[in-house]
Parts: C-alpha cells; sequence; structure tokens
C-alpha cells in the first residue's frame, strides 16, 4: 500500500473549537488526517511520530510553529491557521468548509514574491521648525551624511560648530521612497555664518530641488506623503513627544544599506483593458483631425461601421441620431449637444438632423 501524499493534524486546542475531520478528508483526498486535543503539550509525541514518517506534514497551528520546528528541525512541514481564522470566529460552528480550504490551501505550491532592491547610502535630510532638528542631526551626525532643513523658524541658537549644513525653506513637493526621495523646496536659504543672536539666512529662493536617501520630519505639520507611514525611508514624529524623535532617530540610524521590500503591485500592460483598447483602435478606419476654427475629429468614413466597432470597444460612444432628437425636443444638456456637434456630419448626418425636427414637431 503506497503511503499518503500528506499527513494533515488537527488539534482542538484544548477543545476550544471543532475542526471538521470528515470534511477536510474530502476536501484533501488522499491525505491521511489525524485530529488530536493538545499536540503542542501532552500528545507531542504524536507530533513526532507523525513527522517521523515519509510523506509531508500538515499542522493546523501557527502559535506553536516554532516549537513544532524545533520538534523535527528536518521534517517537511507547513502550518495553516485555523483557529484564529475560522476555529475561534463567531460563525465557528458553520467553518468546517472554510477550515477545509485553508489547510487544502496551505499545501499549494506559493509563486516566489517579487523583490526590489532599495539602495540607501545614508544621506539624510530632517526637517523640522526648532532645535528638535538640531538636536537630532546631533545624535546622527556620526553615522548618517545628515543635512538640517528649518522650515519658518524662529529665533534659533546659531551652534557653535557647524557640525552639519543648516539651511531655510519649505517643502513645497515630495516624491520618491528610500534612496530616491526627491524635493523641491520654496524660500531656499543657507544659513548665515556670520549669525550671532540667531540664526540667520540669506535672500530665499523658490524651486530649490534636494535629492536625499532619508527623510526624517520633525516639522510637526501635514505629512508629506499620502498613507505616510507605509512609505519606505520617510520617518515622522511629533516634534512634542520626545520618545517619538527619539525612536525615529534611531530607525534613521539603521536605514544604510540595501533594503530587499516585496513588490506591491505588478503591472502587466498587456493585461489593462486601456491598453487593450489602444491596440484595437488603429484597426479602425482612418481618425484624422481637420485644422482651423472649425476644427472637428472624423472618427472613420463608415459611420455606422465605425459607430459599431467603437461600441463594442468601450459600450459609451452616443448615438447621434438619438442625441439629435433629444436637442430637437429640448431636452439634451449642453454635453449631449456638444457630443452629437463632435459626431460624422454630412448628408447622413443633415438627414438625421432634419428628421429628428420633424418627429419633434
Amino acid at each position: 500500500m503506497s503511503p499518503p501524499w500528506r499527513t494533515i493534524l488537527l488539534c482542538s486546542c484544548d477543545d476550544t473549537m471543532s475542526p471538521d475531520a470528515e470534511r477536510v478528508a474530502r476536501v484533501c483526498r488522499g491525505a491521511k488526517i489525524d485530529t488530536a486535543h493538545q499536540l503542542c503539550r501532552a500528545e507531542l509525541e504524536r507530533f513526532r511520530a507523525a513527522a517521523a514518517q515519509d510523506a509531508p506534514l500538515t499542522v493546523g497551528c501557527t502559535q506553536e510553529a516554532p516549537l513544532f520546528a524545533e520538534t523535527a528541525p528536518d521534517a517537511d512541514i507547513i502550518f495553516a491557521n485555523i483557529r484564529e481564522t475560522a476555529g475561534w470566529s463567531t460563525d465557528a460552528a458553520a467553518a468546517g468548509s472554510k477550515i477545509a480550504a485553508l489547510i487544502a490551501a496551505a499545501a499549494e505550491p506559493m509563486p516566489p514574491t517579487p523583490i526590489v532592491s532599495l539602495e540607501s547610502d545614508g544621506v539624510i535630510l530632517i526637517y523640522g521648525r526648532d532645535e528638535k532638528a538640531l538636536e537630532a542631526a546631533a545624535l546622527l551626525k556620526d553615522r548618517l551624511d545628515a543635512t538640517v532643513l528649518l522650515t519658518k523658524p524662529g529665533e534659533i541658537a546659531p551652534p557653535r560648530v557647524t557640525d552639519v549644513p543648516i539651511v531655510a525653506g519649505t517643502i513645497a513637493a515630495a516624491k520618491g521612497h528610500l534612496g530616491a526621495f526627491e524635493l523641491t523646496i520654496d524660500d531656499y536659504a543657507a544659513a548665515l555664518p556670520s549669525s550671532r543672536a540667531h540664526l540667520a539666512f540669506g535672500a530665499p529662493r523658490d524651486g530649490a530641488t534636494a535629492r536625499c536617501d532619508i527623510l526624517l520630519d520633525l516639522s510637526g505639520g501635514a505629512p508629506l506623503f499620502p498613507a505616510a507611514d507605509l512609505r519606505e525611508g520617510y520617518l515622522r514624529a511629533d516634534p512634542r513627544d520626545e520618545s517619538a524623535v527619539l525612536r525615529a532617530v534611531m530607525k534613521a540610524g539603521d536605514l544604510v544599506g540595501t533594503f530587499d521590500k516585496p513588490r506591491y503591485i505588478n503591472f502587466t500592460e498587456d493585461l489593462c483593458a486601456h491598453s487593450l483598447a489602444n491596440r484595437r483602435l488603429p484597426t479602425l478606419p482612418r481618425f484624422v483631425p481637420n485644422g482651423g476654427d472649425r476644427a472637428r475629429q472624423r472618427l472613420c468614413r463608415d459611420r455606422r461601421a465605425g459607430v459599431r466597432r467603437l461600441r463594442q470597444l468601450c459600450g459609451r460612444l452616443p448615438d447621434r441620431r438619438r442625441l439629435l432628437r433629444a436637442a430637437a425636443r429640448g431636452r439634451a444638456d449642453a454635453q449631449a449637444a456638444h457630443l452629437a456637434r463632435r459626431l460624422p456630419r454630412g448628408r447622413r448626418g443633415a438627414a438625421d438632423f432634419a428628421a429628428a425636427r420633424r418627429e419633434s414637431r
């Protein structure tokens, strides 16, 4: 008798849930199903016996995965979370199908996750309003290439020694990510070395550009990016919260080197509906724009064939006869009338308009 293709261990977790072993067996045909009451403690020997077999093993528990992996380091084991996702849910009594699906899905091979490599050389821009930004720069100057950008600074005492460059300005636009931030700065001005009682700056100018690998925002204003917490390399903290500022500074100090991140979006142009329409549009009759004040676009020589083909592509091209009829009856809005005028004209278009006027009478 050939061994089962997989052994599945289902645990009731001290009878706090009831996995349906029969339903799992119907879904995972050919697998050997074993159930347990406390697989991670009192019945750990049952796990060792199952792991010692030649068949790969699926364990319906992720909380104790480190323990199982340590107990059988050479076994082929995968883990499925059936407790929090199904067994402990409010619909646990009807979760048998979901548990079976989770167990079956765990055994399916997954394609490799695409990776994006982000390079950071440690160039950081600290964006703030007051001495907090200068203090952050003092903590990072030995680890990173720091620059301080003060937005609308007040009376800030100049440092005794200029360890890091200090400039003034307001970030008008920001884009990029860890290792590739690009900033547009208005009211940009460098600090004057002759600053005495407080920092003074030169003549400001708009539209200055800057690039950095890390952006530490201590300005206390609105985030520079939407979903700022998900922007790699952009760190933001309330300058009034000293512990939050210190955490951001410590995190910034570690952002040097190469970082591999999963690619969350994979755009395939050939699968895009708009690109499909764009590839098919050239197959229509010629699309010829006419110049001059009376410029209008002639979609195709054969109106009926052109409208039919465009409707097949997007299904939204308005019918000239219908629009003209509505306009003649006074029920068309400005947009409908505008679209009607842009559709192909000629003898047939004039006949359509005349017919519409007759019908409206």
